[in-house]
């Protein structure tokens, strides 16, 4: 996932080659340290101190891309798992949790519920809580 979301960043910035695997590499050990995706001028700041590249604000705009293409690969890949594990969700619409009203599955994120927070209007947002993170009231 972090290298196809590497090769993306990479190919958007019009860098390729050792520039991928520099980004891979500046991501997997960010992670090692963090647990939090890091921003563009983090991971900009990590590969101008370890890997000796001069960065700019297009560097650091481009990089801010990263994190949207690791959470797209992130998705793409749990909804084939929950697709090919013929995975359905634990409650149905309406359900009670204790977070609010489950008021939909969601259609942007896979395997998720929309959920009405307790004390919200029903035109107000929608929590998005993964079927696994469902709690009953």
């Amino acid at each position: 996932m972090v290298i196809n979301a590497a090769a993306k960043t990479a190919e958007q910035m019009g860098k390729t080659g050792r520039f991928e695997d520099d980004l891979t590499r500046a991501w997997l050990n960010w992670l090692h340290s963090d647990s939090n995706m890091p921003n563009g001028y983090q991971l900009a700041k990590f590969l101008e101190e370890n890997m000796g590249y001069d960065i700019d604000v297009n560097m650091v705009n481009g990089l801010d891309k990263m994190k949207d293409h690791v959470e797209s690969e992130l998705s793409k890949s749990r909804k084939k798992w929950l697709e090919e594990n013929n995975i359905e969700p634990p409650f149905p619409v309406s359900t009670r949790l204790n977070l609010g009203v489950i008021e939909s599955i969601s259609i942007h994120e896979a395997g998720c519920y929309e959920v009405i927070p307790y004390g919200q209007r029903k035109n107000a947002s929608r929590l998005i809580i993964k079927f696994e993170d469902a709690i009953l009231e």
